[in-house]
């Protein structure tokens, strides 16, 4: 049987699905993964359930701090108070899920969701008394739904010796929308459970979140951009992220960089690849530098000259740290184009200064007679429904830029693309 990942769902089923509903090209195939996986099928609350999902009324009554990214019911709703315009809603949400669902039987495939609900069931009916884990330690707790997190605390013996560290900014994986209040409503939930049990059971606490305000890894430069991501998503994507104090490093650094050259020589002279620019390059590229492309297919995009470089996907880098980051084409193989205008929106509405500095800049690119830049440089009024994407991509370009400890070098050679 196939396995149904977002590279499958992306090529083989959305096509399908937003062909049968047009009002479904409005949602990126991303955000529609992500309601399937993260609360749909994903949640604590569908292992529980017949099949491993919620139905539509649980599904649409989620709290609006758990799924934020579409509207749904209030508690005293009911089905019959659904608005008559769909557009943005849980409901129409849940109609393509029923869609994905039909077409993945007759792919004969299943996909994570399932192998998690099979592995749940399971566990209820044969307990691990046998092989008792008796703590666990998880990190990057981001990157897992919370039906994953709920079977980690439903295996560990001891539910107080648990320990899990994140950062919800860094929330890339396909399918995944993750809030630590989320992993404590699982603990919570646990206790409930412990109380409906047989006495004698240890209480389960639901654990406190700590953050670590001090960053010792790197420097204020480019945490100060990092935290500049982090409320751009705060501002348009409310709920998606635990919104906490930034982080402060010890010293002070250079901020993140744009090559203004697009050309591919630009970035050899950069990195000291190909011919005489080794010699002319002020950084030794070697394990301690990376070079970083949104997805696999831009790796072969590079130029042969690029072979001898480390280079990796944002995905692959999660986790590891560099001295030097060298961030390649991130804005053209962006899933978003226009849709990154909204944060020239976000900067005039912040500071009236910043509309006359793009103004100036416009009308230097029309007398370049780079009109299509020019165009790019519109402030583009935020849609809560048509922009969701820009949760994710703004989350990939946090996560760049926080691999590195010293210097950030942003190289793209669509100037349209990257114009905003």
């Amino acid at each position: 049987r196939r396995v149904v990942d977002y590279k499958v769902f992306h090529d083989e089923i959305w096509a399908k699905i937003a062909k049968a509903k047009p009002e479904a090209k409005e949602l990126s195939p991303a955000n529609l993964y992500q309601e399937v996986h993260s609360y749909i099928k994903g949640s604590q609350l569908a292992l529980s359930r017949k099949g491993g999902r919620l139905s539509r009324e649980e599904y649409l009554k989620l709290p609006a701090k758990m799924a934020p990214a579409f509207q749904g019911l209030g508690a005293k709703e009911s089905l019959e108070d659904l608005p008559g315009d769909r557009r943005g809603t849980r409901d129409l949400v849940y109609d393509l899920f029923e869609m994905y669902e039909e077409l993945r039987a007759k792919l004969n495939a299943y996909d994570l969701s399932d192998v998690i609900f099979n592995l749940s069931s399971r566990l209820q009916r044969f307990p691990m008394d046998a092989l008792p884990l008796e703590t666990i330690f998880v990190d990057e707790t981001q990157d897992f739904t919370q039906a994953e997190l709920a079977v980690f605390v439903g295996v560990c013996q001891d539910k107080n010796a648990m320990f899990f560290s994140g950062d919800t900014a860094q929330t890339i994986a396909a399918g995944v929308g993750f809030r630590f209040e989320d992993l404590r409503v699982i603990f919570y939930q646990a206790e409930q459970d412990r109380q409906k049990a047989a006495a004698g059971q240890e209480v389960v606490a639901v654990p406190m979140v700590r953050q670590l305000k001090i960053n010792y890894r790197t420097h204020n430069g480019i945490l100060s951009a990092a935290a500049a991501i982090v409320d751009l998503i705060q501002t348009f994507f409310t709920g998606t992220v635990d919104r906490l104090p930034p982080e402060v490093g010890f010293h002070q650094g250079p901020k993140p960089k744009v090559l203004l050259e697009t050309s591919a020589e630009a970035l050899e002279g950069m990195l000291g690849v190909g011919g005489d620019a080794a010699s002319m390059s002020q950084i030794e590229f070697g394990a301690q530098q990376v070079l970083l492309v949104r997805e696999q297919a831009a790796k072969e995009r590079l130029p042969a000259c690029f072979d001898s470089c480390l280079v990796m996907t944002i995905l692959e880098s999660k986790g590891l740290e560099f001295d030097d980051v060298f961030i390649c084409n991130f804005f053209r193989d962006s899933k978003a184009k226009e849709e990154w205008r909204i944060v020239l929106s976000y900067l005039v509405s912040s500071d009236e200064a910043e509309g006359d500095v793009l103004k100036t800049r416009s009308e230097h690119e029309k007398k370049r007679g780079n009109r299509d830049v020019a165009g790019a440089l519109r402030l583009l009024q935020f849609d809560p429904v048509k922009h969701q994407i820009m949760s994710y991509e703004l989350k990939h370009l946090y996560t760049a830029i926080t691999r590195s400890r010293i210097r950030v070098i942003i190289y793209d050679e669509d100037e349209v693309h990257r114009a905003p």
